[in-house]
């Protein structure tokens, strides 16, 4: 190999190392600060990227036969095309119990019944600076989408088994456990009852909590102390609001351990990581080739170069909010460190890199 082919090497191989590096790890911010507030007229507000999830959620959660979920909530924009999590029992998009969420004025809720997701979207819910009392229930015979106490959909669904629930995932709010799809607005209550319940407006809500049991009761409205007229919001002490953006099922061995759910990544984003590590694989073996003189030990080489990497970056992305873990991605940037060393074996692509 040439003086000048092998400087040549080095520098494409570290143009693409920084590339990577730049690619897969910006934005480089692990100093984003948990914006949760309480505001003075209520509610408990959550300013993108922020989060809040429940210390422990109720075992009872998954123990339900039928169910009402009821919460009122105050999205901060009602127009952007995306879709954000407002609260749920999940770890990620895929990995759930179920999830509410918005997108523009649209309402979602996911559920997950013996391993099947089912996916539920209705228009026309969420208003402009404006707050609304949305309540889903489960009869075991339909599932019912309110606003305001109005029904608004009505979908046939018998005989849903909620056995499959996993209780290690975590109950958070504006957002998943991962941290992904954040949301920003206003959550004032959140009420979970294992019966049904028809109720139109926050004032029917309290008394239906004050005379039923519900499996889980959040409420964020102030109120005024006899002793001090302090304002004070109700059900804080419940919940967990780290000081600094911290999901809490953002951690390197659990992301690693529950990232080969069944339809994690896309096809086009396996077969981009693949791609992506493929320059690496055949700009470093030729180099490693040239300075051990083993034909066998560059590739072996090469190929623990790649996977010491990738696993280098999926560590670090543990500390960046706008990134998640996946031992998916380990497993395509190292068959794609692979697949560009053996390109090395062919004639063509020794004659061009020697």
């Amino acid at each position: 190999m040439g003086i000048l082919k092998k400087k040549y090497l080095i520098i494409l191989l570290c143009l693409w190392l920084g590339a990577a590096l730049l690619l897969t790890l910006w934005p480089y911010n692990i100093t984003f600060y948990n914006s949760v507030t309480v505001p003075v007229n209520g509610g408990l507000h959550f300013k993108s990227p922020s989060i809040a999830f429940l210390r422990q959620p109720p075992v009872k959660l998954c123990e339900m036969k039928k169910f009402s979920i009821i919460a009122e909530i105050k999205p901060d924009n009602v127009t952007a095309d995306i879709s954000c999590v407002i609260f749920g029992y999940s770890y990620s998009y895929f990995l759930q119990n179920f999830l509410v969420m918005q997108n523009g004025s649209s309402l979602g809720f996911f559920l997950t019944d013996k391993n099947e997701l089912h996916k539920i979207w209705i228009g026309d819910i969420f208003e402009k600076d404006q707050s609304v009392l949305i309540s889903i229930t489960y009869d075991s015979e339909k599932i019912t989408i309110l606003k305001n106490g109005l029904v608004r959909k009505v979908l046939t669904a018998k005989d849903f088994d909620f056995s499959c629930w996993d209780r290690t995932f975590d109950f958070v709010f504006a957002n998943t456990g991962s941290g992904s799809s954040p949301w920003s607005g206003t959550i004032y209550s959140l009420d979970i009852f294992d019966s049904i319940f028809t109720i139109p407006n926050a004032h029917q809500l309290e008394a239906t909590r004050n005379q039923a049991l519900p499996v889980l009761s959040l409420s964020f409205h102030h109120r005024e102390t006899e002793s001090s007229g302090l304002i004070k919001a109700d059900s804080l002490a419940d919940l967990v609001i780290p000081a600094m953006f911290n999901p809490p099922a953002k951690g390197l061995i659990f992301s690693m351990l529950h990232s080969f759910d069944k339809g994690k990544q896309s096809i086009s984003n396996i077969l981009l990581n693949i791609l992506f590590f493929v320059p690496l694989g055949l700009l470093l073996r030729p180099l490693l080739e040239m300075y051990t003189k083993r034909y066998s030990l560059s590739f072996w080489l090469t190929l623990i170069a790649g996977l010491m990497l990738t696993i280098i970056i999926e560590s670090l992305q543990i500390l960046l909010p706008a990134r998640d873990t996946s031992m998916i991605d380990v497993l395509c940037n190292t068959l794609g460190t692979v697949a560009g060393s053996s390109l090395w074996t062919l004639p063509w692509i020794r004659k061009i890199l020697t």
